[in-house]
């Protein structure tokens, strides 16, 4: 499909999705509703339960994390352009601080950090047909582009 092969080239060209031994990009074929239920966790933008989107075979995501003033986290890849990210479901903040994320696996990400793990990407999509909950403020307002993360595989710190 055509919508696919958009993505999958903004993809590589932004550096933030890595294809690593396969030809394809992230997984694009689900339909967005039925892959996102993205709400906010004490400020925190997650996925549901049981929604996590994950990239196709060998699709990574990589690049370095950072939160902003108003709780916004989000992934630069190579090309310095920056993504809003969206964390796998269970994600909370460490503290009160607001500099550090804990995944329900335990493992805590801080601001400044570079990761890499399973992911897929929206591209240009309706807000509306993706299950954005009206509480999430990081992601924008009738269309949005971001990173879905699912649990990094590698974390290391800046």
């Amino acid at each position: 499909m055509a919508g696919n092969s958009v993505r999958a080239a903004i993809a590589v060209a932004t550096s933030v999705i890595l294809c690593a031994g396969c030809a394809a990009g992230p997984s694009t074929s689900a339909s967005p509703a039925a892959s996102y239920n993205i709400t906010a966790v004490d400020g925190v933008t997650v996925q549901g339960e049981g929604q996590q989107r994950q990239g196709g075979s060998g699709a990574a995501i990589s690049g370095v994390v950072s939160v902003d003033s108003s709780g916004c986290w989000n992934l630069q890849g190579k090309t310095g352009e920056a993504m809003d990210l969206v964390w796998p479901a269970g994600t909370r903040w460490v503290s009160d601080a607001h500099d550090a994320v804990r995944l329900s696996t335990g493992t805590e990400v801080r601001s400044g950090a570079n990761l890499e793990g399973p992911g897929g990407i929206a591209e240009g999509e309706a807000r509306s047909t993706l299950s954005v909950s009206p509480d999430v403020t990081c992601l924008g307002t009738d269309t949005v582009t971001f990173v879905a993360l699912g649990n990094p595989t590698q974390i290391t710190a800046s």
